[in-house]
């Protein structure tokens, strides 16, 4: 797993969307793209994420699907560069304790 890169395991299908989209719009995106998380941006910036885990937790809480996800997200990011090892991302993850991370060379665009 020393020998292995971050580049060669990453999920590159990335959905984003506005800050100013809805919970509804932000569950609705991933579920479309069958993927377990989706990419906050502000003017295509990525400023958040929102992940499934999010959910059970806004769901247990009563959060009404109408909030902008602005409200909710997990900020700020945590990027790694393409070229680590998924060993030293797997370090990274366990000391934040955290499961997704953004690739800063990644272009993302609202769709």
């Amino acid at each position: 797993m020393n020998s292995t890169f971050v580049n060669d395991v990453m999920n590159k299908n990335v959905a984003t969307v506005d800050k100013s989209s809805s919970l509804q719009q932000a569950a609705a995106s991933m579920k479309n793209s069958n993927i377990g998380c989706v990419i906050v941006a502000d003017n295509n910036e990525p400023v958040g994420i929102i992940t499934e885990r999010d959910f059970v937790d806004i769901a247990a809480d009563g959060i009404p699907l109408f909030t902008d996800v602005n409200e909710v997200m997990s900020s700020p990011l945590i990027t790694i560069d393409f070229e680590e090892t998924v060993w030293e991302a797997s370090e990274i993850m366990k000391k934040k304790e955290f499961i997704n991370f953004l690739f800063p060379e990644m272009r993302i665009s609202l769709e």
